[in-house]
């Protein structure tokens, strides 16, 4: 991954390592010129409803995610991190009357 340009701003510099459920890479933010850490959701999460099917049965609802928002999901550049991707789905099911 080191060269690829996340989000036309972060250009992954090197591997720096991982956590539970991201890989950590150094960054050059483009737009400041500094180096910045990013956290990639691992590739085994990318396809993992786990957040969606937790908050459908906390909300009693049947949302799913269509495979164009999942891929959107996967492009965008999490800067939080795994928890910012969490809250983003149960906004979506709280907030949807139907699925995307």
């Amino acid at each position: 991954m080191n060269g690829k340009l996340l989000d036309n701003r972060y250009q992954l510099v090197k591997f720096i390592g991982e956590g539970g459920m991201a890989l950590v890479y150094q960054a050059m933010d483009q737009r400041t010129h500094h180096y910045v850490a990013v956290k990639i959701l691992k590739p085994e999460y990318n396809h993992d409803e786990e957040f969606l099917q937790r908050f459908n049965r906390k909300y009693s609802k049947q949302m799913s995610l269509s495979e164009d928002t999942l891929e959107k999901f996967k492009e965008y550049s999490w800067h939080g991190n795994v928890r910012e991707l969490r809250n983003v789905v149960e906004r979506i099911v709280l907030t949807s009357d139907e699925s995307l």
